[in-house]
């Protein structure tokens, strides 16, 4: 019985931790992106390793980049850990579960 309530207290746990991020999205299609030579980026991989080398230069320290929902998802350290944080591919302001209906 114990593990039973255990086992279905973790499954909501994970369930509304999963719910937060889905409500994290970029409303632009990606097709726009440039490259400093104004080239159109089509390749997502060089898109987010470019964006993640801006991220850099603005003192983010950023690993593990990819685009998911058309937000860049990456990992920042933060206090010795690393986290998943969600930035704009186009002003690279980080996007939250509250911000997601204010863009």
């Amino acid at each position: 019985m114990k593990t039973t309530a255990l086992a279905l207290i973790a499954a909501a746990i994970a369930l509304q931790s999963t719910a937060a991020f889905a409500n994290i999205y970029c409303t632009k299609p990606l097709t726009g992106l440039r490259d400093s030579a104004g080239n159109i980026r089509l390749d997502e991989q060089q898109a987010a390793h470019d964006l993640e080398r801006e991220l850099w230069q603005l003192g983010i320290d950023a690993q593990d980049s990819r685009f998911w929902n058309d937000c860049l998802q990456t990992f920042v350290l933060e206090d010795g850990v690393r986290v998943m944080r969600f930035y704009d591919p186009y002003s690279l302001r980080e996007r939250t579960p509250e911000q997601a209906r204010s863009f």
